[in-house]
């Protein structure tokens, strides 16, 4: 179970009022000046959301509160110089966690929820999960995974906001500091290798 993070504070703790607390904006700007307390207001805000999408690339429960940890950690030390997108501060969680994700030596991973979003939906059946077609689910998302994690890094960081947080190719752009044209043809070519990967699951491994 991930609990609040224990971090050393800067800046001593103190109580936020109704108004400064529904403002995401001010908890960033407390934070980059070592507040303890706006600290583990995004960790709440947020952790959910940071969760599931560890638990998404690393299909591990243990290995994704592992990189919970280290993704608010690393938060906490660069909080001099992070700075949030359009008032939030999840598109660099994210981010970091695809980071802290490609870092660990782990097994294959699977991309279960990329798939049931729609990534490579063209290539799962409407049946897929039918008992009898259990093990080509498997094995296709085996393959899908396998070829994200052989992404380069830009591509998967694009992947993830665009299909897994679903923001706008200009979002997205300006994010990552490139181009919208950039966002739109690399992303358009990493989903036709995801696609490629699960149909290349030779049919006599089914």
């Amino acid at each position: 179970m991930i609990t609040v993070m224990a971090i050393e504070s800067a800046t001593p703790a103190r109580e936020f009022s109704c108004d400064e607390a529904q403002s995401e904006s001010y908890f960033i700007a407390r934070l980059t000046i070592g507040d303890q307390t706006a600290a583990e207001a995004l960790f709440e805000m947020h952790v959910d959301v940071i969760f599931n999408h560890a638990r998404r690339i690393s299909r591990n429960e243990t290995d994704a509160e592992d990189i919970v940890s280290a993704v608010f950690l690393e938060m906490w030390r660069k909080r001099e110089t992070i700075r949030g997108f359009r008032g939030s501060i999840r598109p660099w969680l994210l981010l970091t966690a695809n980071y802290v994700n490609a870092n660990r030596s782990r097994s294959i991973r699977r991309l279960s929820d990329f798939v049931q979003r729609g990534i490579v939906s063209d290539v799962v059946p409407d049946h897929a999960e039918t008992v009898a077609r259990q093990d080509e689910v498997r094995q296709k998302l085996t393959a899908v995974v396998t070829t994200f994690q052989q992404l380069p890094k830009l591509d998967q960081d694009i992947v993830t906001l665009c299909l897994v947080e679903e923001l706008s190719y200009a979002e997205t752009a300006e994010i990552l500091g490139v181009s919208h044209s950039v966002v739109r043809n690399r992303l358009s070519r990493a989903r036709a290798k995801l696609s490629d990967s699960a149909k290349k699951v030779p049919e006599e491994n089914l």
